[in-house]
C-alpha cells in the first residue's frame, strides 16, 4: 500500500470513528471508498482524492454541511452527510448510502461484490430500491426540490 492510501485509510477510520463511535468492521468497496460499521451507527467514509467520482454528486444533495471535523470532542451528525476539509465525505447507513450509491458506481460495484444482494435484488430491483431509499428519507415538506431535481 502507497504511503498515500495508507494515509488516507488511517483519517477515513478517525473520521468514521469520530462520526458514528468505535469502529466494529471496515470493509473496502472501491478504491478511496470503505465501509464502516460502528457501535453508534456506520456508512460510507470517501476520500475524494482516491474517488473523484464522489465530487459529480450535485451540491443539492450535500444540503446538511457538517464543521469539519477535529481532534477534540467526538462529532455525531448520524442522518446525513458529513465533509472533512473537502476532501473526505461521509454517507450514512439509513439513507446518505442511496446517494453515493445513485450518483457514483459505488452503487453497482457493491451489488457486484455481494451475492447476497445478487439473490435477493436484479440490478434494476436494486436501483429501484435505492430511489426508494431516497424518497423516503428526502421527499418530505422540507427537501421536495431534491426529489423533482433526482426524477428529471
Amino acid at each position: 500500500m502507497t504511503r498515500e492510501k495508507k494515509e488516507s485509510m488511517t483519517l477515513r477510520r478517525k473520521i468514521a470513528r469520530q462520526t458514528w463511535g468505535e469502529i466494529n468492521y471496515q470493509e473496502s468497496a472501491t478504491k478511496g471508498v470503505t465501509w464502516f460499521s460502528a457501535s453508534g451507527h456506520g456508512g460510507y467514509v470517501v476520500d475524494s482524492l482516491l474517488f473523484p467520482e464522489v465530487l459529480k454528486i450535485p451540491d443539492l444533495w450535500m444540503f446538511e454541511r457538517v464543521p469539519y471535523l477535529r481532534d477534540g470532542p467526538t462529532v455525531r451528525n448520524p442522518q446525513y452527510y458529513v465533509r472533512h476539509k473537502d476532501r473526505f465525505y461521509a454517507f450514512e447507513e439509513d439513507c446518505a448510502w442511496a446517494v453515493l450509491s445513485h450518483f457514483t458506481s459505488v452503487g453497482e460495484k457493491e451489488y457486484q461484490k455481494s451475492e447476497e444482494l445478487m439473490k435477493r435484488y436484479s440490478m434494476d430491483a436494486h436501483s429501484e430500491r435505492m430511489l426508494g431509499v431516497l424518497n423516503r428519507w428526502f421527499n418530505n415538506e422540507r427537501y421536495p426540490e431534491i426529489m423533482q431535481r433526482l426524477l428529471r
